[in-house]
């Protein structure tokens, strides 16, 4: 079953999970296809089968807000789908998959008849809430420049063909810092020019070596 290992269906009973799949319609995506848009009256469910997506708004012309990053065997729409409000964020695609989309009325019954199912939501809901607390009240006490160091920080990795290296590989597009981080793309080049400037990082290839690691988590603390 393709969505057997699904975050929200995982471990519930095969006859519930056939069931499921049998209502939900499956759509291929491209790179950079808008799955839902921000303001859309659509109430439907979305389950992620296969790709990558990501789940942001637009602020104006130069500056995008990313709220999260979503893979396979994940799951996005339930508040429009609970609610019947408008979506709240665009949801795209960033690698090419595969999603299943389950009508709302089809979701809303399935909430109704399977208990086990209804609670693994409220979990995984309020699981998404701490983390978007968390990640305010990070916008609130942290400078711009913090926090672009900061997402740097989470992407390092020590390198499997040099050890004792660290590396962010490949080296993240701007744009993307910038969503993550709420700043700007412009923004996100100068910090980087003047950790290249100062000796903490260099550009190699495809990717950014960290030659002081200590110092770029220093940074990010002030």
């Amino acid at each position: 079953m393709r969505l057997a290992n699904n975050n929200l269906l995982i471990g519930l009973p095969e006859s519930v999970v056939d069931n499921v799949e049998r209502l939900c319609e499956f759509k291929m995506f491209k790179q950079n296809d808008l799955v839902t848009t921000r303001e859309e009256e659509t109430k439907n469910f979305f389950f992620t089968v296969s790709g990558t997506y990501s789940v942001e708004t637009i602020i104006n012309e130069d500056q995008d807000l990313r709220y999260a990053d979503l893979r396979e065997n994940e799951f996005f729409g339930e508040m429009s789908a609970i609610d019947g409000l408008p979506r709240s964020a665009d949801v795209r695609c960033r690698t090419p998959g595969e999603i299943a989309e389950l009508k709302h009325t089809d979701f809303e019954r399935l909430l109704a008849t399977e208990p086990q199912l209804t609670l693994r939501l409220l979990k995984l809901f309020t699981a998404r809430l701490r983390q978007t607390n968390q990640r305010l009240e990070d916008f609130s006490t942290t400078t711009p420049t913090a926090r672009v160091i900061q997402q740097l920080v989470r992407l390092v990795r020590s390198s499997s063909l040099n050890p004792g290296q660290w590396l962010i590989s490949p080296s993240p597009k701007h744009d993307e810092i910038a969503a993550w981080t709420g700043t700007s793309k412009s923004f996100v080049s100068s910090i980087l020019g003047q950790l290249m400037h100062d000796g903490i990082i260099i550009r190699r290839n495809r990717d950014l070596i960290i030659l002081d690691l200590y110092s770029l988590k220093n940074l990010s603390n002030n």
